[in-house]
C-alpha cells in the first residue's frame, strides 16, 4: 500500500527579506508549518516586517531567500485565481482594498470571481455580512459613508464570504472598539475549519486570536486558546 504523506496547508522554510531602504534584513530564517484549522500569531514591533511577511505569504511579493509552499506547491507557481480560492487576506487599511461602491457589492465581488451566482451568491454574501455588527441599513450605502470600524467589517466579511482555507489578517481589531475586537475574536474562533495567521505588534492580541505564536525575533511558541 502506497503511503501518502500529510501535506501542510502552508509551509515556510528559511524565509528572509531585506529592508527596502538601506542595509540589513527585516527578518531572516523564518520557518513554520500550519495545518488546516490551526492558528498562528506572528508578532514583531512596528516596522519589524509583519506586513511585508504577510504580502510574501499571500504571494504578492517575492522573498529575498527561502520558500513558501501552499498545499505542497511553491506559491509562485500557483495561478492567482486558484491562490485566491485558498487564501483570504484582510489588510489593516480597508480603503486600500475596496473596489466596489457599497458593502454588498464589495463582499459579492470575490464570490462572483469564484463562479458563484444567483441564490447561492446571495446566501454567501448575506451570511457573511450577518456575522458582523454592520447594520443591514448600510449594506447598500456608499462605502465612503462608513466609519473606519464599519469599513473593516466589510473587508472582513468579503474575506469570510470567499470561504478560504487560510485567512491572513494584518493587525486585526486595530480599527475596532474594544467590544468590536471581542466580537472579532469570537468570529475567528467560530471558524474551526479555517486556518488563520494573525500579524500583530500586540502580545495580548496574539494571545486572544491564536494558539501558536511566532516572534520574528525569537521563534515559535504555543499557548492555550479556547
Amino acid at each position: 500500500m502506497t503511503h501518502i504523506p500529510n501535506i501542510s496547508l502552508i509551509t515556510v522554510r528559511n524565509l528572509s527579506a531585506h529592508a527596502e531602504y538601506g542595509n540589513g534584513a527585516l527578518f531572516q530564517g523564518v520557518s513554520f508549518e500550519l495545518n488546516p484549522g490551526e492558528s498562528l500569531a506572528i508578532t514583531a514591533p512596528e516596522g519589524g516586517g509583519k506586513s511585508h511577511l504577510l504580502r510574501l505569504l499571500a504571494g504578492l511579493e517575492t522573498p529575498s531567500a527561502g520558500e513558501i509552499l501552499l498545499d505542497g506547491r511553491p506559491i509562485a507557481s500557483i495561478a492567482e485565481p486558484i491562490r485566491a480560492r485558498r487564501l483570504g487576506v484582510v489588510f489593516s487599511q480597508p480603503w486600500e482594498q475596496f473596489i466596489a461602491h457599497d458593502p454588498w457589492r464589495e463582499v459579492a465581488m470575490g464570490v462572483l470571481a469564484q463562479g458563484v451566482e444567483s441564490e447561492a451568491l446571495k446566501q454567501r454574501v448575506t451570511q457573511a455580512l450577518q456575522q458582523t455588527p454592520l447594520p443591514q441599513s448600510l449594506w447598500r450605502a456608499p462605502l465612503e459613508r462608513l466609519s473606519h470600524g464599519q469599513a473593516y467589517w466589510v473587508m472582513f466579511a468579503a474575506a469570510l464570504a470567499m470561504q478560504p482555507a487560510l485567512l491572513l489578517l494584518d493587525e486585526p481589531g486595530a480599527l475596532l472598539s474594544e467590544t468590536g475586537e471581542a466580537h472579532l475574536v469570537d468570529l475567528l474562533h467560530a471558524q474551526p475549519q479555517m486556518a488563520r495567521i494573525v500579524f500583530t505588534s500586540r502580545a495580548a492580541r496574539a494571545q486572544r486570536m491564536a494558539a501558536k505564536h511566532l516572534s520574528l525575533g525569537e521563534g515559535l511558541g504555543e499557548t492555550n486558546v479556547k
